[in-house]
């Protein structure tokens, strides 16, 4: 049976029953969330911790099983940061699900817009902010108009991992905020301000002339190239920008225009059609393994790996794997 418990300004809930968790989800955000069948076995670990401190709501959730959610639009800002386990994000439209890992930081779909995704035997920390406060603090963006995210990740690792450190910082002593309004709207005011710093929003500046100059077909060409060149190393989107002489924001612009995707997607792609050949090559009775054929393809995570495998090619990596049979060996004649 589920309990609840109060500590020092926090609501928390705790049980092994998952048709509590979703009534206690609902209850909370309006959230569907739904087992997915095969993977966990029962019982089912949910535990949830919420504190509301003046326009941010701090919740940590550690689901011990997989499940599919959806929720409804909140009105608010959700920002997730992953302690453990992962959390997929299915962004609206036709496009491939993000996943975040343990240390990230992701948020979630606009405050206007549902949104769904899977959640891994996840412990994460969920922050809920008022979208007006970016407004109010930021600039206004061209042509008008409210302040909002213009993407599901912060710019660069060192940008999430600024995000994290608030939100981990801001959570450990909002307990002591709800009783105290100008502590909770500062600490507001503070995770906003960091928020802004760390995500592409609405008010960052136009590309530069330069770079919509620079985003032409040789830019796309010298970056394929130097993307086939370097297809298991660890590169990042500056490497590449760098290699086709133009800004990060030129090569992001030209992939978008002349192949409707980013860089970091064709470079997954790419990678992904290799470590695909690569394991039709392969006999399994040598010892190689999925997992070890992901990896030598800059994929680190098995689970996701196959995630998108199977999404991609239509049936898991393994089987792709274990299709292959050596040739039958020559018997010796008598």
């Amino acid at each position: 049976m589920g309990s609840s418990a109060a500590e020092t300004g926090q609501a928390v809930f705790e049980t092994d029953d998952l048709s509590e968790a979703e009534a206690e989800l609902a209850r909370l955000y309006g959230v569907e969330i739904r087992l997915q069948t095969g993977t966990t076995p029962l019982p089912t670990r949910t535990r949830l911790a919420v504190t509301a401190a003046g326009p941010v709501t701090y919740s940590r959730h550690i689901f011990g099983f997989d499940a599919g959610y959806h929720s409804p639009p909140s009105g608010r800002l959700a920002l997730a940061w992953v302690g453990s386990g992962a959390l997929e994000l299915h962004p609206t439209g036709d496009r491939e699900p993000l996943w975040c890992g343990p240390g990230e930081v992701i948020a979630l779909e606009a405050p206007d817009h549902p949104h769904r995704g899977v959640v891994h035997h996840c412990d994460h920390q969920l922050v809920l902010l008022d979208p007006d406060i970016l407004t109010r603090l930021g600039d206004h963006p061209p042509g008008g108009g409210p302040v909002r995210l213009n993407g599901h990740r912060p710019r660069t690792p060192s940008a999430g991992r600024r995000v994290a450190q608030a939100i981990a910082h801001l959570g450990g002593q909002a307990h002591r905020m709800t009783d105290h309004p100008l502590l909770g709207a500062a600490a507001a005011d503070y995770l906003a301000a960091v928020v802004l710093s760390a995500f592409p929003t609405t008010i960052d500046p136009e590309p530069a002339a330069t770079d919509r100059r620079d985003a032409h077909p040789a830019t796309v060409r010298r970056a394929l190239a130097y993307i086939e060149s370097h297809v298991r190393d660890e590169i990042t989107v500056a490497d590449i920008a760098a290699a086709a002489f133009v800004s990060v924001r030129a090569l992001q612009l030209a992939f978008r225009r002349h192949l409707d995707t980013t860089p970091l997607a064709h470079l997954k792609r790419v990678r992904l059609d290799g470590a695909h050949q690569q394991l039709h090559a392969t006999d399994p009775t040598d010892g190689h393994t999925v997992a070890s054929i992901a990896a030598q393809w800059g994929f680190a995570h098995p689970g996701r790996f196959a995630t998108t495998y199977h999404r991609v090619y239509g049936h898991p990596p393994a089987h792709t794997l274990h299709q292959h049979r050596p040739p039958p060996r020559a018997v010796a004649s008598g």
